[in-house]
């Protein structure tokens, strides 16, 4: 069923336009939750992103390998995971092209096959993690020096202001995301002038920096949020779940734990000790055994705050489709937009993201085709498993019609091959919402400097989680995830019917209930079993 769709998918697009390569926009947000008016959180002000996936497929179930920036940038423009990568924290000894191998970046293979690749802000981690954006590989020149950040009115840095930031100004574009968003303008400007006398189709990266703390954002878009919100419906993190699995990041950003898994100095956290605002905040000390205790004002004033950055950055994201559309370079382009993770907003006691549970992992994602190249595409949604390394594939066969090999299973000979996927194409699946595909997907995350590693393994109705020891010199060959040594077990039951924006799931771990030993059995042999076996049976 697979290949008759692939093969429908190829027949439906005429010989001339398959010599034609079809130019991509991809929009990038940060720490971007599935909190919008689309996927059916009918109290946010979304309306650019809405009307997008009005025009898109709207996946209900992606996520990202790694709950954090640099490593899910990593296995989304590397389509390579974590265990092949190296790359596994922020680090600036984990850039991939170091610690894995010379793995051709998502846009760099754009740029061999003869595109103009053009991009601003946040698509790769930016410093040392990425050799600053992976500018000598990436990037045509016409963008160089590859422009990240752009400063605030004031000329306030991330780390000198407060994370709740309402800016009394009247003009948008004077805000540094503003400006990043007018740059992108520029580029697509100079994109549209060279194709007078330039036929190069375009990859054109735009990466936007908020929801991301601290919240930036314009008075009035703060204005669009009543402050008596609801908070998380769970408070605590999960019942019999273990130490391990936690991380907030108002506490601590990495705890300090014994091998096994038990709490011994829980340090300054990244909230409190980057942000003067967050520092005064009165919390409990009792952080991880029965939750962050945050004052319910100031988880208003937060949730508030990220949701003002979220509406600001549909606003910056319209400025960029306003202007494709009226340069003519927008009704032909692929387009897909992603969060690289998600964010926890008091949800579990938890606060930012580092964890492999659902509010983490789980991330917005949607594809626009164009009908002109794919007259058979219609927008809609789907609950198809996918993960971020396969947005490279799959962007790689529908706008140049290149499928990828996929990598070795040996560990060694992936490293040493440069253009390879760890991932799937999903581009049957944007013809056909509803065809079965994976039936998993894996996420995990790192402890204790990485000598511990939780795998999870994400299914429909379930996810189950294991942390090991974890020989990081042994990744990906057996003895790196050592199963035999497991310090920490969870297995959630996730409902069929839960509604939209119900954010009250992985309440209570199950993995010692006896009537669920069997599907507990069952997802251990999966989770290690890996995600080839997780792949479409005409896929393996």
């Amino acid at each position: 069923m697979i290949l008759f769709t692939r093969l429908a998918m190829m027949a439906a697009i005429s010989s001339a336009s398959m010599a034609t390569k079809r130019d991509v926009l991809m929009i990038a947000v940060d720490d971007m939750r599935p909190e919008m008016g689309c996927y059916g959180c009918d109290y946010m002000k979304t309306p650019v992103l809405d009307e997008l996936a009005s025009e898109s497929m709207v996946f209900d179930h992606m996520y990202t390998g790694v709950a954090v920036c640099s490593p899910s940038r990593t296995l989304f423009l590397t389509t390579r995971r974590a265990d092949t990568s190296r790359v596994w924290i922020i680090s600036p000894k984990e850039y991939w092209r170091l610690s894995g191998g010379n793995f051709t970046s998502l846009p760099q293979h754009f740029l061999d096959n003869g595109y103009l690749t053009l991009g601003t802000g946040k698509i790769f981690h930016p410093g040392l993690e990425s050799n600053n954006s992976d500018s000598e590989y990436s990037w045509s020149p016409e963008c160089l020096p590859y422009q990240n950040t752009f400063p605030e009115p004031n000329g306030e840095s991330i780390y000198s202001s407060p994370a709740v930031h309402p800016y009394n100004i009247s003009d948008d574009d004077e805000m540094g995301e503003g400006k990043l968003a007018l740059h992108m303008v520029k580029l697509l400007e100079l994109i549209a002038n060279k194709r007078k006398a330039d036929s190069r189709p375009f990859f054109m990266a735009a990466g936007f920096h908020r929801p991301h703390i601290p919240y930036h954002a314009p008075t009035r878009y703060y204005d669009m949020y009543d402050l008596d919100m609801p908070v998380a419906p769970n408070q605590h993190p999960p019942a019999k779940s273990p130490t391990l699995a936690l991380n907030s990041c108002w506490i601590g950003k990495n705890f300090s734990y014994d091998v096994d898994g038990n709490l011994t100095y829980p340090g300054q956290g990244y909230y409190t000790g980057n942000f003067k605002d967050l520092a005064k905040v009165p919390i409990s000390s009792r952080m991880p055994e029965d939750g962050t205790t945050v004052p319910i004002e100031e988880q208003q004033r937060m949730r508030q705050a990220y949701r003002a950055s979220l509406s600001f950055t549909d606003r910056n994201i319209g400025v960029v489709i306003a202007a494709a559309k009226r340069l003519g370079l927008y009704d032909n382009a692929i387009v897909a937009l992603w969060g690289d993770h998600g964010i926890q907003l008091g949800d579990q006691g938890e606060w930012d993201k580092h964890t492999v549970f659902e509010h983490a992992t789980r991330i917005p994602f949607m594809v626009r085709l164009p009908k002109a190249f794919f007259p058979n595409f219609q927008p809609g949604r789907t609950a198809a498993f996918v993960e971020n390394v396969d947005l490279y594939p799959t962007l790689a066969e529908l706008a140049m019609s290149l499928p990828m090999e996929r990598c070795p299973a040996d560990a060694n000979a992936s490293r040493s091959v440069e253009t390879c996927t760890e991932g799937l194409s999903f581009a049957p699946v944007l013809m056909s919402s509803n065809l079965p595909w994976k039936n998993a997907s894996f996420s995990q995350y790192s402890r204790i400097e990485e000598s511990i590693m939780g795998y999870s393994i994400r299914t429909t109705g379930w996810r189950y989680s294991r942390w090991v020891k974890f020989d990081k010199s042994k990744a990906g060959y057996p003895g790196g995830a050592q199963w035999n040594q497991t310090v920490g077990e969870e297995l959630y039951v996730h409902s069929l019917n839960t509604l939209p924006c119900d954010w009250s799931y992985e309440a209570v771990n199950v993995v010692d209930d006896p009537q669920y030993a069997s599907i507990r059995e069952e997802l251990s042999t999966k989770l290690i079993d890996g995600w080839r076996g997780a792949l479409p049976p005409a896929s393996q």
